[in-house]
């Protein structure tokens, strides 16, 4: 019977880890989109249009699976403050896109993890020792070194993606509050109503909406799905984890869809100084993987 649990616990384990990384992929596609969206149009007018289809999935797919009683689940206040949070992910993100390249801009948003980790700390009451407060630090180092020769030319999209990791690491820990009992439509059903909200409004106050060029429009169709699959994906993985330490690790594999795409789509690579703040912020996530591994055994 131990040996059944045991198996059962790997396999939800890998499981959860799969998800994640498909998740982070989809997320990589998506800034790809948007960057290229915001050479044409305003930030409100790229996330409104993507989130208009991201929002008519979700309904249908919920509607269909569930039923209207699902739209309004019992931690109802949990999935409104998740999507807050993601909202202020995807337009600080998106932001750190106009001036950041896409290897800068993870190699800041990477220390996600580690800002979860401290809020799980605090908020969920997970234990955190010395080696993870020390992982912590040298990939606050990392981020510093990466931020630091470039902060005065392109200070506005470091500070966005800043934000935009705090915002990231509080949908983490409210994630896991809420659980995975849900519907899955639910994970996004909320991020894209704040989304649309939050996008309506800029535009009525910018009034400045842009004509929709025809060689943008299958650009501006798959955004929307590419962001459900991403959000979806991330929510089951971070909701499956046992904890938010054994998945938030592989974030860093976004730095291969980064380097990749900056290099096909833009002609961009990452200076020596992103390479050197790049590589203590992954290897210490790395480093917080294997003593997650050492300590418990469930990877």
């Amino acid at each position: 019977m131990s040996q059944n649990i045991i198996e059962n616990q790997k396999s939800k384990i890998l499981s959860a880890i799969m998800f994640t990384i498909l998740g982070y992929f989809g997320f990589s596609v998506a800034d790809i989109l948007a960057k290229v969206l915001q050479n044409h149009y305003v930030i409100y007018q790229v996330l409104g249009m993507s989130s208009i289809s991201g929002l008519i999935i979700c309904i249908i797919w919920l509607k269909k699976s569930h039923g209207w009683n699902a739209f309004i689940p019992p931690n109802f206040k949990l999935h409104l403050l998740r999507g807050f949070f993601v909202m202020g992910t995807g337009f600080s993100i998106v932001t750190a896109l106009q001036t950041l390249p896409l290897a800068d801009l993870y190699g800041i948003i990477f220390i996600v993890p580690f800002i979860a980790m401290i809020m799980a700390v605090f908020i969920l009451k997970e234990y955190v020792g010395w080696h993870r407060w020390g992982a912590a630090i040298v990939a606050f180092l990392g981020v510093i070194i990466i931020a630091g020769p470039q902060f005065n030319t392109i200070g506005v999209g470091i500070i966005a993606a800043l934000v935009g990791a705090l915002c990231s690491a509080a949908t983490i820990i409210t994630l896991r509050k809420i659980g995975k009992n849900v519907p899955i439509a639910l994970y996004g059903l909320y991020a894209f109503l704040f989304i649309f909200s939050f996008s309506i409004a800029g535009l009525i106050i910018t009034n400045d909406v842009r004509p929709i060029l025809n060689s943008d429009i299958p650009l501006i169709l798959i955004h929307g799905p590419v962001v459900i699959f991403s959000i979806t994906c991330l929510s089951i993985g971070y909701a499956r984890a046992p904890e938010t330490a054994i998945v938030a690790p592989f974030h860093y594999t976004q730095i291969i869809w980064g380097v990749l795409f900056g290099w096909l789509f833009f002609k961009t690579l990452p200076t020596a100084t992103t390479w050197v703040g790049l590589s203590l912020v992954v290897a210490a996530g790395l480093y917080s993987l294997w003593r997650e591994y050492k300590l418990s055994h469930h990877i």
